[in-house]
């Protein structure tokens, strides 16, 4: 009895032994499996992120010539842009160069002198500067023409180009460097009723006539001879070459 008890024994643990074995083969095989199923899906990320990191840096290496392109057609049209600036005041200059006829107006400005002969018996308050044509005023005059919609502008038949100069040295103006005196003919181009209208509402005209200026505008066809003087190209540089 004892003896087939014993061998139960050893049949039940030898059964229990074969079970763990097979047990413990079966979950280090299927541990086995999850890690190789782990390992081949790190691999497979892993090499999707370097097929993206190298899309993503073609595509930088495409916008950074598409970059360079750009500026490269920036700085053409930048050079564009400065020949045609360049070409309008050229082509400015050279309408100067001709006489033109046609309506407008002619202002003429002098000294009071009448005012000044009054006022010189009071050597104390008297102040001569005050009683002539300075050339602020006739700068002035000029930028309310010009406002005004005057096409072209003459002094004393000097004509006015965007270079040109109003100034004072001594009691004389100079108008592209030529000596000046009173009376001064002004004399612009353009629609003659306009440009009066808004030199009356201006304020160089008025300002003058209430101080006893003698002023005189007249509206009819008017003659802007041609510039004479040199240009001055100072400010001009030579353009860079355009190839296309």
């Amino acid at each position: 009895m004892k003896k087939t008890w014993m061998f139960n024994i050893t049949i039940v643990c030898t059964i229990l032994g074969l079970l763990l074995s097979w047990q413990y083969k079966s979950t280090r095989a299927e541990a086995d499996s999850s890690s190789s199923i782990l390992h081949e899906n790190i691999i497979e990320m892993i090499q999707q992120l370097e097929t993206d990191i190298h899309d993503t840096e073609e595509e930088i290496g495409t916008i950074r010539n598409q970059l360079s392109q750009y500026q490269e057609v920036e700085d053409q049209d930048a050079g564009t842009l400065k020949f045609l600036q360049d070409y309008l005041h050229l082509q400015r200059s050279i309408n100067s160069l001709t006489t033109v006829v046609g309506p407008g107006i002619t202002i003429t400005l002098d000294d009071n002198v009448q005012g000044a002969a009054s006022a010189s018996t009071d050597f104390a308050s008297f102040r001569p500067e005050d009683y002539i044509i300075h050339d602020k005023t006739v700068l002035y005059l000029v930028n309310e023409l010009k406002a005004a919609g005057a096409k072209a502008i003459a002094i004393n038949n000097q004509r006015l180009v965007s270079s040109s100069d109003i100034r004072c040295v001594g009691t004389v103006i100079l108008v592209n460097t030529t000596p000046m005196a009173p009376p001064y003919q002004i004399k612009a181009l353009g629609d003659p009723e306009e440009i009066k209208e808004k030199l009356l509402l201006g304020d160089e005209i008025p300002y003058l006539k209430a101080r006893n200026f003698p002023v005189k505008i007249e509206v009819g066809e008017v003659e802007i001879p041609e510039y004479k003087g040199n240009f001055r190209q100072s400010h001009l540089e030579r353009g860079e070459q355009i190839h296309e």
